[in-house]
């Protein structure tokens, strides 16, 4: 809105998506009213927000990008995956989730493959508590490594990745150990798996 954009904003999410745009305007609104009643030459159209609560099945289609949504597992939040079609052309985004069956029939082909990952030998540094909540909660590197043989994308670049790092603890985590663990959960999926995986990082883009 700020750069101009005149049309109110599209939110898709699971129910409680628009009880979280409320209150997202709610923090915003001296900023907003600011720029409303002052005298910046802002529109008052771009500022809204349309939410739009998804289900599994399709969820966007204007006749060429299709958006299909499917449940995942994340403990007890309603989360979804989504698969992208367009031209020919599929992209899977995995959301927030443990390694659940159903990933391996949408990623079934895909042409690009969006999916979180956990290091898996650093799990075993974290406390019983936390070894079973991230467990049961992501994907360990190990599991990524099975579904990817299951559902052979062309190109799984990992996003979320949980290091099992202490940024708080007694010693400062530099930006080498960040990177020697990120290279070392790829090599264990590349122990299990042949097909093409990489990190993803800001900025980065993929073509397909």
């Amino acid at each position: 809105w700020v750069l101009e954009r005149e049309k109110p904003l599209a939110v898709y999410g699971p129910h409680g998506t628009e009880n979280m745009v409320y209150h997202i305007h709610k923090a915003y609104e001296a900023d907003t009213d600011f720029r409303n009643d002052g005298p910046e030459p802002v529109n008052r159209t771009g500022l809204h927000t349309v939410s739009k609560t998804v289900d599994e099945g399709i969820v966007f289609d204007n006749g060429n990008l299709t958006v299909e949504a499917f449940r995942v597992s994340h403990g007890e939040l309603e989360a979804y995956g989504y698969v992208f079609r367009e031209n020919g052309k599929k992209v899977v985004i995995s959301g927030d989730t443990c390694a659940c069956e159903v990933m391996k029939e949408k990623a079934a082909g895909a042409d690009l493959l969006l999916r979180e990952a956990a290091y898996t030998a650093g799990l075993s540094e974290r406390t019983p508590a936390w070894q079973k909540y991230h467990s049961s909660i992501h994907t360990m590197s190990v599991d990524l490594a099975d579904i990817m043989l299951a559902a052979k994308p062309k190109l799984t670049v990992t996003y979320h990745r949980i290091l099992h790092l202490n940024y708080y603890g007694k010693y400062p985590v530099g930006y080498e150990e960040v990177r020697r663990r990120e290279e070392a959960l790829l090599d264990e999926i590349r122990q299990k798996c042949p097909y093409p995986v990489v990190n993803g990082h800001d900025l980065d883009v993929f073509e397909i």
